[in-house]
């Protein structure tokens, strides 16, 4: 699984934090945090709520993430 820089730069481009976005979302940092460095694969809710929040398509922040989603070939998800 690889990192998802794409989330990382459009947190950062809103001027939010992890920890802000968490709250916004109800998604727990840890799992924001490890999503961005590769070690946790947010599910499609979760994915979907990180990215109305954002206001984006959830491919565009999502999509390199799955592209380097090498280790996770059954598509399950990988807990913390």
């Amino acid at each position: 699984m690889g990192k998802n820089l794409n989330l990382k730069s459009e947190i950062v481009r809103r001027g939010l934090t992890q920890r802000k976005l968490a709250a916004m979302t109800g998604i727990p940092a840890s799992y924001i945090s490890l999503s961005i460095n590769g070690r946790f694969n947010l599910d499609a809710g979760e994915q979907l709520k990180i990215s109305e929040v954002l206001n984006v398509v959830p491919s565009e922040i999502f999509k390199e993430a799955l592209d380097n989603d090498h280790g996770n070939t059954q598509g399950q998800r990988v807990h913390p």
